[in-house]
């Protein structure tokens, strides 16, 4: 029964640490999208954004 637990504990680690690393892979990818996402926005604007505090 311990052997059993440990084994499904250690495939879970298994997944857990793909879907981490598949997360960390998109982070530059989904960055340069925003990126330019932002830089179409910005000439159509003509004036640039500026934030209240």
């Amino acid at each position: 029964m311990v052997a059993t637990e440990v084994n499904d504990l250690a495939q879970e680690t298994v997944r857990s640490t793909e879907d981490i690393a598949n997360r960390v892979e998109a982070i530059p990818r989904d960055t340069a999208q925003a990126v330019e996402a932002i830089a179409g926005i910005t000439p159509c604007s003509g004036r640039s954004v500026t934030t209240r505090g």
